[in-house]
């Protein structure tokens, strides 16, 4: 919408960045911590982002799009609801009533089969706090319902299913409150952990369609849920090491539970898994076309039974299949890496991973460790290890402390930085290997914060 001046000095007041309008036109959009001010004339001259505590982008690689957008919705649509964004930028919304959409299918029986649509999709979907909150909140009263027969979790858009967390918000938390406590930041970590371990005990059928990129938080979801659909080119990762984090949202039971400790491997690496990965490593149950999408969530809704489980299984086995046709690259390269993680020194074990050069597959994930947080991956290392004998519950308590403490560190801020704000990729780690991690901070990390 178009804001008269006082509001516009008072967006930019906030945002603490002083402009002086010059007899232009503004329109100011804002999202959490970001106001966006689109700058008009007799030429539409540039468009910032102003964030607080963070330095005003001009953002010109994409503006040309963006004036051919706007003039387009200004003079043809005749309308100045936009919504705009850096790319990929996790902090550009949708209206706060519709970042999950909540459908209920009715059933010829009379019950329900309820839908929850994560509809973020120029974000990848990616979960922020007010999405975790809407979910907690929806899927608490399902369960209490007798009508509610089952439940579907999906993502909108064709690229992503959920391609992890808010972690730009959750830096600018970690900024604004340099050692912690960082609230909004560990609100976020606490909710969506709460989130995660409440689809693993789920009392209803939960159903997950994963496509396109399933990734970080996305991989918590998918994973928590009892029946699990991969469309059969989507891409499966944890790549947390690249921003100073680790494998968290129950990687600590999924990756644990996958034969010959490759989960030890695909946390270390952050290595992209295919849908015949997944069927390799029991990451999906079942893999789908995308075609038929629509298709199968209308037979499952409209499924004979929803009970006993084996009437169930029997339906989804109708629906997709069991196997894939693709190639798995963990499956071909197996050996290699049983060979690279043959040990307990996490010394050697980075350092064979990183010599391990012998396709492009492995040559690509030794890449991606030496690019990766030296405290990130010990942190990743024994986390993934205390893990192996705590219960469900109490691997997402340990997932909370170790975030948290995260939170407090400027590793995370600044693999944030390099990957997704500034995008420069070059991170500037405090330590140069993994042993030159002193133990006492290992000790520290690991523990419960204050």
């Amino acid at each position: 919408m178009t804001l008269p001046a006082p509001a516009v000095s008072e967006a930019i007041k906030l945002s603490g960045v002083f402009f002086h309008p010059l007899r232009a036109e503004f329109f100011v959009f804002y999202s959490g911590h970001i106001y966006v001010v689109v700058i008009l004339g007799s030429i539409i001259s540039k468009k910032y982002f102003f964030c607080k505590g963070l330095k005003k982008q001009a953002v010109n690689s994409e503006f040309r799009r963006w004036r051919a957008e706007l003039l387009h919705n200004l003079l043809i649509k005749k309308s100045s609801s936009l919504e705009w964004g850096y790319p990929h930028h996790p902090r550009t919304l949708p209206t706060k009533s519709d970042c999950v959409l909540f459908k209920e299918h009715p059933r010829s029986d009379g019950k329900i089969v309820a839908e929850a649509v994560l509809n973020a999709p120029q974000r990848y979907n990616a979960l922020d706090l007010e999405m975790v909150n809407l979910l907690l909140t929806k899927l608490g009263q399902w369960q209490n319902s007798e009508a509610i027969a089952a439940v579907i979790l999906r993502g909108a858009g064709e690229r992503s299913f959920c391609a992890g967390g808010d972690v730009i918000a959750a830096r600018e938390s970690a900024l604004r409150n340099p050692g912690g406590p960082c609230p909004e930041a560990e609100e976020l970590f606490r909710k969506e952990y709460q989130l995660d371990h409440l689809l693993h005990v789920y009392p209803k059928p939960m159903f997950c369609f994963g496509h396109g990129f399933v990734m970080g938080g996305g991989m918590g979801l998918f994973q928590g849920c009892r029946f699990r659909f991969l469309e059969r080119r989507s891409t499966m990762a944890m790549p947390e090491v690249a921003i100073g984090l680790f494998s968290d949202v129950g990687a600590g039971v999924f990756f644990n539970n996958m034969p010959h400790d490759v989960g030890m491997y695909l946390a270390l690496t952050g290595a992209q898994l295919n849908d015949a990965d997944a069927v390799f490593l029991g990451l999906t149950d079942r893999v789908y076309d995308e075609a038929s999408t629509e298709q199968i969530i209308e037979q499952l809704i409209h499924a004979p039974a929803f009970s006993p489980s084996e009437a169930l299984e029997s339906i989804c086995d109708q629906l997709a299949s069991r196997t894939s046709s693709s190639i798995s690259p963990v499956a071909e390269h197996l050996d290699n890496i049983l060979t690279c993680l043959e040990g307990e020194d996490l010394a050697k074990t980075v350092a064979r991973i990183k010599g391990e050069r012998s396709s492009p597959w492995l040559l690509k994930n030794a890449d991606s460790l030496e690019r990766g947080s030296p405290l990130a991956v010990v942190n990743t290392y024994h986390h993934l290890k205390r893990c192996r004998d705590l219960s469900l519950a109490e691997v997402f308590k340990a997932d909370l402390d170790l975030a948290i403490n995260c939170m407090r560190h400027r590793e995370f801020s600044e693999g944030v930085r390099a990957l997704l704000v500034d995008k420069d990729k070059r991170p500037r780690w405090r330590y140069a290997s993994v042993d030159e991690v002193p133990p006492a901070l290992v000790a520290k990390m690991m523990s419960t914060p204050l």
